[in-house]
């Protein structure tokens, strides 16, 4: 152990001041990750963008860095050992902290930008880039559920992922975090969206008990605040849970009233509404009404859709 510190001593000794400090601020991720996740974390406050391929060559002529491709980009790795040397560095030069925030920030773009494309033709490689950044996101909410003034962060990024806890089967996982976070933030002003998002996730697990309260008290807190999308979607996954609790009348009520709640904005939510209308009117024999709910859930986004 002694031998490989002194080994790794030496090798930082040697480099130049800007791959040095590179070192030691890569060392905030887990994971591999690409130049532009670098330049987003890393740079500044003595390390200037313009200098960071260089500084990256230079970690990889030392081997304090791997190359890997991933979908054709060149992506960076430290191994293990190599990083827990560098997070030391890291802790002595006092710049930890900041570091880490600015890793959070950087997990949060991408967790707000792949959420804008969930329900449009880019869901898959929005899934993708989330799948391959996990476990820059888990690090990123375990330090914010842990330092006080993040937290209200995590909660957004968990918030945000909503469909990708359940469609890449991390659904236990992200139900645990919202839980988590929902009760560090009692008074956020995101807590109406991340109880929605929670209720979801319990009726997904199949869980209409644990479901209907959550989105109660989403859809009470929505309409207080005047937020129509998360009234909207409470009221729709509500809709959902009567229908899987076998209560169609309630479920068909609240279904056509989210589909007009979600139509001014986004008339996909409202499609998948009328999809759960469908079933509904199928599995009361009403075929003519199925028919007709299916026919508006596959209009294209842009065509005028009437609501009853």
């Amino acid at each position: 152990h002694r031998t490989l510190l002194a080994t790794m001593q030496w090798s930082h000794d040697l480099l130049g001041e800007p791959a040095r400090v590179l070192w030691r601020r890569a060392a905030v991720f887990v994971d591999a990750v690409d130049v532009s996740a670098v330049e987003s974390v890393c740079t500044g406050d003595g390390l200037p963008a313009d200098i960071v391929l260089d500084a990256l060559a230079e970690l990889v002529d030392a081997s304090i860095l791997e190359i890997t491709t991933v979908d054709g980009r060149s992506h960076f790795r430290m191994l293990d050992t190599v990083r827990a040397f560098g997070r030391g560095l890291l802790a002595s030069s006092g710049e930890g902290a900041e570091l880490r925030r600015r890793h959070v920030r950087w997990v949060a773009a991408i967790a707000a930008d792949a959420s804008g494309q969930f329900l449009g033709p880019d869901q898959v490689p929005a899934f993708n880039v989330l799948s391959r950044h996990h476990h820059e996101i888990s690090a990123a909410l375990d330090h914010c559920a842990a330092t006080a003034g993040l937290e209200s962060v995590g909660l957004a990024i968990a918030t945000d992922l909503w469909l990708y806890w359940e469609a890449r089967g991390r659904l236990g996982e992200g139900r645990q975090r919202l839980d988590n976070l929902l009760a560090a933030c009692p008074e956020d002003p995101l807590r109406s969206r991340a109880l929605a998002v929670a209720g979801y996730l319990a009726l997904a697990g199949t869980e209409s008990a644990v479901a209907e309260p959550l989105l109660t008290r989403a859809r009470d807190l929505g309409l207080a605040e005047k937020d129509t999308p998360v009234v909207a979607m409470a009221t729709q996954y509500l809709g959902q849970a009567a229908l899987f609790d076998g209560d169609l009348d309630t479920a068909e009520t609240l279904l056509r009233e989210a589909a007009a709640l979600h139509l001014p904005t986004d008339e996909r939510l409202s499609a998948f509404c009328w999809a759960d209308i469908g079933v509904v009117a199928l599995v009361q024999h009403r075929l003519d009404d199925a028919s007709e709910a299916f026919e508006r859930s596959r209009l294209p986004v842009g065509a005028e859709i009437g609501v009853r």
